[in-house]
């Protein structure tokens, strides 16, 4: 991501090299150059591209955000899980979150939001009722029926999830980029706020 973001400056500042970064003809002789507002530059990403994206927003100040779909916690090392994260946040997780790391992922959360929210960041973690991993990607809204058939999707209609998701993101990234929203409705109840952590039975 730091690197795409490298890329983004080169093409803002007419640097980028055409054999390496080619644009279609229809943006002209100077492509991409001053049309990019670089300052609302940010990162997302699902399982372990959430991760990669926290840890992008973390190290590069260029990105002023960050929303990561069902991250995959478990490479994050032990510094990073007792940090603080530097830009707003936005977590959506599925049911089955934690299911690889019932107790650790969820405390490793908890301690981002906490620490951040102290710092004065603003950071939040959504639980999506009847989502699974994959529906965070294309393939259940593509298929739903055969997707809930097999597993791969949860219970809730994997259309309603998306557009869910749409929501949550457009709305946070709305208020944290300070965007005028084109409009939309209220997400449904499926969205709630992240219990805290189980203890270790």
């Amino acid at each position: 991501m730091v690197f795409i973001a490298d890329c983004l400056q080169r093409l803002q500042s007419g640097s980028a090299d055409p054999a390496l970064q080619p644009l279609p003809a229809t943006f002209g002789d100077k492509g991409l150059q001053g049309r990019l507002d670089l300052s609302r530059l940010v990162c997302m990403g699902h399982s372990f591209g959430a991760l990669t994206s926290i840890c992008a927003a973390t190290e590069d100040a260029r990105f002023k955000a960050c929303v990561a779909h069902d991250a995959w916690l478990f490479p994050a090392g032990e510094d990073m899980a007792q940090s603080r994260l530097r830009v707003p946040t936005l977590f959506l997780l599925g049911d089955t979150f934690d299911m690889l790391w019932p107790v650790w992922g969820r405390k490793m959360l908890a301690n981002w939001v906490g620490q951040s929210r102290r710092a004065g960041v603003d950071v939040r973690a959504l639980h999506l009722h009847g989502c699974r991993h994959q529906n965070f990607a294309d393939f259940p809204v593509l298929i739903p029926e055969m997707s809930q058939t097999l597993g791969f999707a949860g219970q809730t209609p994997p259309g309603t999830l998306n557009q869910i998701m749409a929501e949550c993101d457009y709305s946070f990234l709305c208020h944290h980029l300070r965007l005028a929203p084109v409009g939309s409705s209220s997400p449904a109840s499926v969205a709630a706020p992240l219990p805290p952590p189980r203890e270790q039975e």
